[in-house]
C-alpha cells in the first residue's frame, strides 16, 4: 500500500507544478481586468453605480470560482475576492434595492471658517457719531 501514497504524492507534485503557472497567469489577468472595470465605472458613471456594479460584482465571484482548483491545491496565497480594491467594491455594491452610492460623500470637505464681526466701536455706543 506505500507504493500506492508514493505515486499518488508524485502525481499531486507534478500536477501542481504544471497547474502553478496557469493558476498565477490567470489571477494577475482576472485582477487586471477587475480593477480596470472598477476604474471605468467610478470615473465614467458614477451616477449609474448602483445598477451597472451588479455586472462587475458577478464577474468577480465567476473568476474567483474559476480559481478555486488553484485555492484548492494552494497554489494561490490570496483569493481574487481578498484583494483590498476588489473587497472594497464588493462591499459598496449592494443588491440595487439597498444600494446607495454617493460619490461626493468620499470628498471630505474642511469646514466652513466662522466669520466674527469685530465691533470697532471698543464697546463704547459713540460708534455712529460723527
Amino acid at each position: 500500500m506505500a507504493a500506492w501514497r508514493g505515486k499518488t504524492n508524485k502525481f499531486l507534485h507534478s500536477f501542481r507544478n504544471y497547474k502553478e503557472p496557469e493558476c498565477i497567469t490567470n489571477y494577475n489577468k482576472f485582477e487586471k481586468e477587475i480593477k480596470r472595470q472598477i476604474a471605468e465605472l467610478y470615473k465614467n458613471n458614477p451616477t449609474g453605480f448602483c445598477r451597472n456594479c451588479q455586472k462587475i460584482k458577478q464577474d468577480i465571484i465567476n473568476k474567483n470560482d474559476q480559481l478555486k482548483v488553484c485555492y484548492t491545491l494552494d497554489l494561490l496565497r490570496n483569493k481574487l475576492i481578498d484583494d483590498f480594491e476588489i473587497n472594497a467594491f464588493m462591499e459598496k455594491c449592494l443588491e440595487p434595492r439597498k444600494c446607495r452610492y454617493n460619490r461626493a460623500s468620499n470628498v471630505r470637505n474642511p469646514p466652513a471658517l466662522k466669520v466674527k464681526s469685530e465691533n470697532s466701536c471698543g464697546g463704547r455706543n459713540d460708534c455712529n457719531k460723527g
